[in-house]
């Protein structure tokens, strides 16, 4: 579907935060975390949503959202050794195979150019995520643009967010996104529409990602050129390519 700002609303909790497996795994959090920022120095911690649930009901979509950080998701997500544990442990203790995992909610860009083309990236080997495949601009919506800079966990911050403030990151997140990654300016996209909430299995066992349509008022060749100019996250891809696509039943 489609869906708009004033089609969403948010459910924060702390009960929807990552829940604890053994004291075992527990403990090797932070020595997986130092061990992967070792090898991919441009890591770093920060807050991230967590997002436990979705259902829709008449029109309006509800999204149930906790906090996590970008340590947990690496050290969960990203961790193809312990990710059956995980899995059985949240279906075990917790009746929710995800219960274990950070789930960062994630956003991500159906971005349209003028001439109809769809606008993707390859992602360089600087990101922790699907190195060398491509993708539409993307990342993640972040606590402290809401309300200032968070610790993990922090349950009082987050329950004292303001809903409506959260669903507007959510959607602004991507246009920063694109902006940076792209080097698009703002006043050349539209406002992002939600098309979907899809869970990404193959790269990092089922992290949702919210996807946004959003539309270009320039040409692929000017996009281009902008792309080639590069822009704050120029780092995170290598190139950029175009695809025409019809996307009228969009």
């Amino acid at each position: 579907g489609n869906y708009g700002k004033s089609n969403i609303s948010i459910e924060l909790s702390k009960e929807f935060n990552r829940k604890p497996t053994d004291q075992n795994f527990e403990d090797k959090i932070e020595s997986i975390w130092k061990q992967r920022v070792k090898e991919l120095p441009s890591l770093f911690n920060g807050s991230k949503f967590r997002l436990q649930s979705a259902c829709l009901e008449n029109g309006q979509l509800n999204l149930r959202v906790g906090l996590t950080c970008y340590r947990d998701f690496i050290c969960t997500n990203m961790n193809r050794r312990e990710c059956e544990f995980l899995r059985e442990w949240g279906r075990v203790h917790y009746d929710d195979p995800h219960a274990c995992f950070a789930d960062p909610v994630g956003v991500n860009a159906l971005l349209v150019s003028r001439d109809e083309k769809f606008v993707f990236v390859r992602r360089s080997a600087e990101v922790a995520e699907a190195q060398g495949q491509y993708h539409g601009p993307g990342g993640h919506p972040e606590p402290h643009v809401v309300h200032g800079m968070l610790d993990k966990g922090d349950e009082k911050e987050l329950e004292g967010m303001n809903p409506s403030s959260v669903v507007y990151e959510f959607f602004y997140s991507i246009v920063k996104e694109t902006r940076d990654e792209v080097n698009i300016p703002e006043d050349c996209l539209s406002w992002p529409v939600l098309i979907g909430i899809l869970r990404n299995i193959a790269s990092s066992n089922g992290r949702p990602e919210l996807c946004f349509l959003i539309r270009c008022s320039l040409n692929s060749e000017e996009i281009k050129q902008y792309y080639h100019q590069g822009g704050p996250e120029a780092y995170e891809s290598t190139e950029i390519v175009f695809v025409k696509i019809k996307v009228r039943a969009l």
